[in-house]
């Protein structure tokens, strides 16, 4: 079993792989630890492979050390059932991942135009603590 530290390290480099961000950055955000206390975390779980030589990418083994969670929703307005709801999701993994509906996937499941719009939204659960990453769902394209 890894030691906290080292799944937020693993988490944050997760992430940064899917949104492009620097995992260095990332884990700073979310710790106090100087930059030779990162680099020393990120050199022992490169020793024990569970980080590429590269120290943006996971092996396999660092991979599947994680646990990564999906929670999905409107999210127009949030509210403690979503607050509730999130912090429940996080406490499952290692990685929490929020999708947001679209706007028009929105109007068909509440029937009104949503008060914010898919990008508005995404960015509000973004700021959430325990969301790791939010992303704006995609819709079904169905051929006829």
């Amino acid at each position: 079993m890894l030691k906290s530290s080292k799944r937020v390290i693993l988490s944050s480099i997760y992430v940064s792989q899917i949104d492009g961000t620097n995992p260095i950055e990332r884990i700073k955000e979310k710790t106090a630890w100087s930059d030779d206390q990162i680099n020393s975390e990120i050199d022992d779980l490169i020793k024990n492979q569970f980080v590429n030589e590269d120290k943006k990418s996971l092996t396999e083994s660092g991979r599947s050390s994680l646990k990564v969670v999906l929670a999905g929703g409107v999210f127009d307005i949030i509210h403690p059932g979503h607050i509730y709801t999130l912090n429940a999701a996080k406490e499952l993994g290692d990685v929490l991942v929020v999708v947001v509906a679209t706007d028009n996937t929105t109007v068909k499941m509440k029937k009104r135009q949503p008060l914010h719009s898919q990008e508005q939204r995404q960015e509000l659960v973004n700021s959430l603590s325990m969301v790791d990453l939010c992303l704006i769902g995609q819709e079904e394209k169905k051929s006829i």
